[in-house]
């Protein structure tokens, strides 16, 4: 259980999204929730260089004082704060390994042209190189979020592929389910076979039957199998197996139809398959989901 939240923020309504959420958290965990704001470097420029510092760190530095002022009125809530100046995605994991944070939570796009923009920037390079887990959250509005809103997640999908990396996210995903008594719903996706395995059709008919009906079967053997564990533990669990084209649509489609407030999802950290893994699933459905989406690096090895 999480015991240091921090919540990156740029000074925009749309970074303070993520309050709500950090705060529900906080609350229920009695964890030290930490607010942060990195300056990019200012050009260097004669007479005016030493000014546009100073006057930016002013401004972040009253930014931080003034959420954190809003959140003690709204909610009781102590906020620490933080103003660096340096690359922003490194600077925030500096700051990271320094609190010895457990969780940085944090806004991000949903679906949409500028999914990537915002993202690309910051979450993505933290969801990819952070050593704690990132929870991305997609804000539904322009204002400044009430910060006093209590965020249930009462509903939590975790995909699982039958590997270790997978089950990787499963502690902290019953952990944030648990504040709530959630319900969770396992998901094993059978990926559709689209190469053709004959040159005969009735045989690739047959054969593509075949390989689905053993790919189903074993997801169903093994969501069983975890979901029984889960169960003898006390927790409300569900199981779902699909075959489909894509394994990211999949998962995203599920998230809406069952309507949940929370996907929870394992990625590779550094390694030579850190990009491919994260890119074909992780990343898909952080970009394309409009669901708050828990992404838990997994051990290496």
């Amino acid at each position: 259980m999480p015991k240091t939240i921090i919540v990156p923020l740029d000074g925009s309504a749309f970074a303070e999204y993520a309050l709500p959420t950090a705060l529900s958290l906080a609350n229920r965990w009695a964890a030290e929730l930490h607010l942060v704001t990195v300056e990019e470097p200012v050009v260097a420029i004669p007479d005016v260089h030493f000014e546009v510092g100073t006057a930016v760190r002013r401004w972040a530095t009253d930014y931080l004082d003034d959420v954190g002022s809003r959140i003690r009125e709204r909610t009781g809530v102590e906020a620490g704060t933080t103003v660096r100046d340096g690359p922003v995605s490194l600077t925030i994991q500096a700051v990271v390994q320094e609190l010895r944070a457990d969780l940085v939570v944090m806004s991000t796009h949903g679906r949409g042209p500028m999914s990537r923009a915002w993202l690309g920037s910051i979450a993505d390079a933290l969801v990819r190189d952070s050593g704690v887990p990132i929870l991305l959250v997609r804000p539904d509005g322009e204002e400044a979020p009430d910060l006093g809103t209590e965020v249930a997640l009462r509903h939590v999908l975790i995909p699982l592929d039958g590997s270790t990396v997978a089950e990787s996210v499963l502690e902290l995903a019953l952990s944030l389910g648990r504040s709530w008594d959630a319900r969770y719903t396992l998901l094993r996706l059978v990926r559709y076979p689209t190469q053709a395995v004959s040159a005969y059709l009735p045989d690739t008919v047959q054969m593509v039957e075949q390989i689905v009906r053993e790919g189903t079967a074993t997801a169903e053997e093994y969501l069983s199998r975890a979901a029984t564990r889960l169960s003898e533990s006390g927790v409300a669990v569900e199981t779902e197996v699909a075959v489909v084209n894509s394994v990211a649509r999949g998962i995203i489609q599920h998230a809406d139809e069952l309507r949940v407030d929370l996907i929870a999802l394992a990625s590779h950290g550094h390694g030579g398959f850190r990009r491919a893994v994260l890119g074909s699933v992780a990343d898909k459905v952080v970009r394309g989901a409009v669901q708050t989406v828990l992404v838990v690096r997994a051990p290496e090895g």
